[in-house]
């Protein structure tokens, strides 16, 4: 008996199919047939019967779910500790390792925390892909990247998702800007000028949410540009063009060098969360799982810290 076995199992179980469990592992389906029969052997009871197109659970199979579910969480809480012990000469992290992001967190902190695992695991080589955010997610769901990181993901079956930080946007101009010195604009303030924001894919986006929150107070929103990475954004905004929208987090060096001066945007901008991702029944690498465990420990510690959750729990509770 193995662990893929029981994994294999469960989803059989939780879909009541066995094409269905084949398909979502992309695996042969007489595959999934031969390790169920394996294990119903290495049991010695039957675990299954077919009915139709579908499967149901013997009265065996079903204490079995509930057996084989305490033994994969016990081992995954088993893996989590091993994970946070000092590594030996002979057990460093290496191989390869591939971290995705959006476009935000690409730009913010996981290029400093990717280089902050390296200094200490140097025998790993290391990857980061940028893509947008549903891209993004379908690269973690299909083992395409060992861990995402986005903002805002929506609840998936597949995925898990932990709150790293949170942010908000904000309007940035240069240091030189007339307004700058301002601190917080108005309403009034918002009809005389241009802004550049980031093009997105979705209507739902927090930049596209609260624009349409400002035309519904009779606002004359003018986007100058819309840019396909915040980087370009950034750009427009030290030539003078517009007045940039982007989260506090892409922004915050300019600010810290005074490139950048940060004005309040009226109305109190949506706060996101930027989460961790990474599959839910594929166990990540040793090399993966250090990588998960150090971003856990970078995440802000204070008791507002909505990241105190897991987003699937936050789901359930909403």
């Amino acid at each position: 008996m193995t662990l893929h076995q029981l994994k294999i199992f469960l989803l059989v179980a939780k879909r009541m199919s066995i094409s269905a469990a084949a398909k979502e592992l992309r695996i042969a389906q007489p595959s999934v047939s031969q390790h169920l029969r394996l294990l119903s052997l290495e049991i010695g009871t039957k675990l299954h019967r077919k009915t139709g197109r579908g499967i149901e659970l013997t009265p065996g199979g079903r204490l079995f779910v509930k057996e084989a579910r305490l033994v994969l969480s016990r081992m995954e809480k088993l893996k989590e500790k091993l994970a946070t012990l000092p590594h030996t000469n002979n057990s460093k992290p290496s191989g390869n390792l591939v971290i995705g992001g959006s476009f935000s967190p690409s730009v913010s902190f996981l290029p400093a925390a990717m280089v902050a695992f390296a200094s200490r695991h140097p025998h790993v080589r290391m990857s980061l892909r940028t893509q947008d955010k549903a891209t993004t997610l379908k690269m973690v769901a299909s083992g395409e990247l060992d861990i995402g990181v986005t903002n805002d993901p929506p609840p998936s079956r597949d995925l898990k998702a932990e709150v790293l930080s949170t942010t908000r946007l904000v309007a940035v101009l240069p240091a030189n800007h007339p307004l700058a010195k301002k601190g917080r604009l108005t309403f009034d303030d918002l009809n005389d000028l241009k802004f550049v924001i980031r093009r997105s894919l979705r209507p739902t986006s927090a930049t596209a949410s609260y624009l349409e929150f400002l035309k519904k107070r009779g606002i004359k929103v003018e986007v100058a540009m819309r840019c396909d990475s915040p980087q370009a954004v950034k750009i427009a905004v030290k030539r003078n063009m517009a007045v940039g929208i982007l989260y506090e987090e892409v922004v915050r060096e300019e600010l810290k060098k005074g490139e950048f001066k940060e004005v309040r945007l009226p109305g109190n901008p949506v706060e996101v969360r930027t989460c961790i991702l990474y599959h839910k029944r594929k166990a990540l690498s040793p090399t993966a799982q250090a990588f998960l465990n150090m971003l856990r420990a970078r995440r802000p510690r204070r008791k507002d810290r909505p990241g105190a959750l897991d987003i699937d729990q936050q789901t359930a509770r909403a």
